[in-house]
Formats: C-alpha cells, sequence, structure tokens
C-alpha cells in the first residue's frame, strides 16, 4: 500500500538509519544514546540480525514511513543481500515516499544560490 506522505532525500536516510539503529542498539544491549556507525552503504546482511530483529526493522520502516511492507518485500529487503540504499530505491519506488517535485525545487534552489 503507497502513503499519501512524502519525504524529502535527506529526510528518507535519516528515518531509514534511524530504523536500524533502534534494532541494534536493543540487540546489542546498548544505552538508547548509543552511536551506531551505519549508512546507506552498510550492507543489511552484515549486521547478523536474526528473525525477530528483522520484523522488528519492517515493523520500524512502516512507522517511520507509515506505509505497510508486503511479505514479499519484507522478505526480500532482510534476505537478498541488499545495502540500505536498495531499501531506499525499493521503499522510493514501490511505496512513493519520495516527492521528486521538492528534490528538483531543491536543486534549483542550490543552482541560483551559486549563481548569485
Amino acid at each position: 500500500m503507497k502513503n499519501n506522505i512524502k519525504f524529502t532525500d535527506s529526510e528518507i536516510n535519516e528515518r531509514l538509519i534511524s530504523s536500524f539503529t533502534k534494532v541494534l542498539v536493543q540487540m546489542l544491549s546498548s544505552p538508547p544514546d548509543t552511536k551506531i556507525e551505519i549508512d546507506l552503504n552498510t550492507e543489511i546482511e552484515s549486521l547478523m540480525l536474526d528473525s525477530l530483529d528483522e520484523v522488528e526493522i519492517v515493523m520500524n520502516l512502516e512507522n517511520e514511513f507509515e506505509i505497510n511492507i508486503d511479505d514479499y518485500d519484507a522478505e526480500k529487503i532482510m534476505k537478498d543481500n541488499l545495502h540500505i540504499y536498495d531499501l531506499k530505491r525499493i521503499l522510493k519506488e514501490k511505496y512513493n515516499i519520495f516527492d521528486i517535485k521538492e528534490d528538483r525545487k531543491l536543486k534549483i534552489i542550490n543552482i541560483s544560490n551559486n549563481i548569485n
């Protein structure tokens, strides 16, 4: 199911990383303010998640982006040796979480700022 809420590219990045770090902090029994070093290039499989962690990440993603991820995509996300940036692409394409017009507008503003 697609949502009607759009996010900027930086919001998507932040929410993706947050969805993973919440689970990793719990998994490592770390204090909530522990800094976990992951980024969009992190390979999901390298995080050594068990099946419960995977379910929790999918639930976090659903909450963060206000979508319902179908079982096929949830399995693909966790089992196909993807990186977090691959997940971002899947969410943007299939679940329509990104407003491309806003991205173009931001680029136009940046270009005009460089001209002045």
